[in-house]
């Protein structure tokens, strides 16, 4: 049977939705987060400084490119750089006090709105990014017109990317690149593409063992495509040592993220330990190593993935903007299991629920810039819920494993339907 056409004009109406919600965030909203690595880009960028001691080199570097680009359009950039920063990962009162006044004198200047606005552009050119895979990714008008709605309105992408201001997007634009050649069966270059988001996050090496099983025939070809995949890492050691810093690979294991893959663990004395995370992420690599005949490389490399990212989230802490991992897996997989749906939307819910724990952070602070007072003084939802609740965090942590409960639940029904299969796209 053939599938109707859609008309083009129905693809524009929801793109221009999606790009005016976008639109409307992002010029208002700000976090410490999105002002961390523009600080350090403004180091690249003004005063020449090529040797910062931090992990995610390239993440920086990129941001510097189109900080250096934009500056014909922020006249004033000598006047918006002039506080000194706090770590990245605030570990005293100090710290965190210094933090938040940088942030409140940041977000006080004038010409804040095109600042943030210019600031976010780079996020908003990688989001039509993964929208471009995405679209070659699915098959037949219906499902990229699904896709395309799902992309373009999901909440968890505006507030991540737009309102608290995080590039997750880009490194999903590096992974979103790697399905799309797994899908053409040019593995070289889907290992390569998982390697760059590598080199821009950690999160992603956690990928590498599924695809390496899946795709790889025998030993040989599973080592040229573990090459490929190290290759990213490999070349952005070499500045590193250039700069007297340490290499790249060696900042990212240090990661506070490695902690958080632990976060779950049982402890059976002294110091012997089981970690949930890892247990879980064993049994799914070697389930896919028995049983990588079954799939079609693109359905195994999906299927795996998405249950990976959901027993991350199910079992280990994680911070905000890290649920955006998870969301193009969970859209290409909508394509063929409705009954997703339903559980995303609970997945969803909670999951905002859960960025209460933020408290002010992520509630009225990221609307300073349209009224410093008003919002810094506007109650976080713990604080509202604290005067109904004693305990308002295990409120909270009640919802929280919920979310735990919904992504496994995601887990097993993926297993599930194995008997029946599926092909994506």
């Amino acid at each position: 049977m053939i599938e109707k056409e859609i008309p083009r004009s129905t693809f524009l109406k929801w793109i221009m939705i999606g790009l005016l919600l976008r639109l409307i965030f992002m010029p208002i909203s700000a976090s410490p987060d999105l002002l961390w690595f523009y600080w350090r880009a403004h180091l690249i960028v003004y005063h020449h400084d090529f040797s910062l001691g931090a992990s995610q080199m390239l993440l920086h570097y990129i941001h510097a490119f189109f900080l250096w680009i934009f500056t014909p359009l922020m006249p004033y950039h000598e006047t918006i750089w002039t506080q000194p920063w706090a770590p990245t990962q605030p570990t005293n009162a100090a710290q965190v006090r210094q933090m938040f006044i940088t942030f409140f004198t940041f977000v006080s200047r004038p010409h804040i709105f095109r600042t943030l606005f210019l600031l976010k552009v780079p996020f908003l050119l990688f989001d039509f990014g993964c929208l471009f895979f995405l679209n070659r990714l699915a098959t037949g008008p219906g499902k990229r017109l699904y896709l395309l709605k799902f992309w373009m309105l999901n909440p968890v992408s505006i507030f991540v990317v737009y309102i608290y201001g995080r590039f997750e997007v880009i490194p999903i634009f590096f992974i979103l690149g790697s399905l799309y050649y797994v899908k053409k069966n040019r593995f070289h270059l889907a290992l390569l593409m998982l390697g760059i988001s590598a080199a821009l996050r950690l999160y992603p090496l956690v990928l590498f063992i599924p695809a390496i099983i899946l795709l790889g025939t025998n030993t040989r070809e599973r080592l040229r495509l573990i090459f490929w995949g190290l290759l990213p890492l490999g070349i952005m050691a070499i500045p590193s040592v250039l700069l007297g810093q340490k290499a790249e690979v060696t900042q990212l294991m240090g990661s506070p993220l490695i902690n958080y893959f632990l976060s779950m663990h049982f402890n059976l004395g002294l110091r012997d330990n089981v970690y949930i995370f890892v247990v879980g992420y064993t049994f799914l690599s070697l389930h896919a190593y028995h049983h990588r005949g079954e799939f079609k490389p693109f359905e195994g490399v999906l299927k795996y993935s998405l249950s990976i990212f959901l027993l991350l989230f199910a079992t280990s802490y994680f911070n905000r903007q890290y649920f955006m991992w998870v969301i193009p897996f969970l859209g290409l997989y909508l394509l063929e299991d409705k009954r997703f749906l339903g559980l995303f939307i609970i997945l969803v819910f909670t999951y905002f629920i859960y960025t209460f724990y933020g408290g002010r952070l992520t509630a009225g602070y990221l609307f300073t810039p349209l009224n410093l007072r008003y919002f810094t003084n506007l109650p976080s939802p713990v604080e509202i819920m604290s005067r109904f609740f004693r305990q308002p965090y295990e409120i909270i942590a009640i919802f929280r494993s919920v979310f735990s409960a919904v992504s496994v639940y995601m887990i097993y029904l993926i297993f599930q339907r194995r008997k029946n299969g599926y092909t994506v796209g």
